[in-house]
């Protein structure tokens, strides 16, 4: 479906979807340029009263979900090929990244820090791929141990990732905090590579024997 613009004069957004996309409820209650302006504001979120059976039924709570590490994961890898299929390269991008930082969070065992309870807090608190990579190595993790021979080119993925995104913020935002815009040395990306690197990482999450559960914070 075609963008709309906003009138001229208003912003320089345009909509992703034509507003009556989003008028469709019958009480016409939504914020929209075919809204009733005199209508209060009716909260999108938390209503008690949804039918968690409904295929309509769209559930924040993680405790709704028998796995909700991978309820999680789910929606961040199902959504990043859509921005991939899409043509959406930073939105991609931030979903890729983030849906990799997930998955190898839940890799990691916060019972085998062995003295390095400050880096394995580091790691898990924070958003550095590498970091990632290196608490997984000395947890002799499958993902360095293992005999799959797309392992030694999916660290290379994660390595990359996390060259052009060090932090998770060039892919979340237009400038950087001096002002400049994000990602000018990365340029173009490759759409098609970046889903099919996505997709080994994801087939090799899924055949590990070990199970994927997000950690709890580490402490003494």
């Amino acid at each position: 479906m075609r963008p709309v613009a906003v009138a001229s004069g208003e912003t320089n957004l345009r909509l992703a979807y034509p507003a009556p996309h989003y008028a469709s409820m019958t009480s016409g209650a939504l914020f929209s340029p075919y809204g009733d302006p005199n209508e209060k504001y009716i909260s999108p979120f938390g209503d008690p009263n949804t039918d968690h059976d409904s295929p309509d039924c769209a559930c924040l709570a993680r405790s709704a979900y028998d796995d909700p590490t991978l309820a999680t994961i789910q929606e961040y890898l199902d959504m990043a090929h859509i921005a991939i299929d899409s043509k959406r390269p930073q939105v991609a991008l931030f979903l890729v990244r983030h849906a990799v930082e997930l998955l190898l969070k839940a890799c990691i065992r916060t019972d085998r820090h062995e003295g390095e309870l400050e880096a394995l807090q580091k790691a898990l608190k924070w958003h550095d791929l590498k970091s990632l990579l290196r608490v997984l190595k000395r947890q002799d993790d499958d993902l360095w141990t293992g005999t799959n021979d797309d392992q030694p080119k999916i660290r290379d993925f994660i390595r990359d990732l996390g060259r052009i995104d060090p932090n998770s913020t060039d892919s979340r935002y237009p400038v950087n905090f001096n002002g400049d815009p994000t990602l000018p040395r990365t340029c173009c990306v490759d759409l098609d590579r970046l889903g099919a690197y996505l997709l080994h990482l994801s087939t090799y999450m899924a055949s590990r024997d070990t199970e994927l559960v997000f950690p709890k914070f580490p402490s003494q």
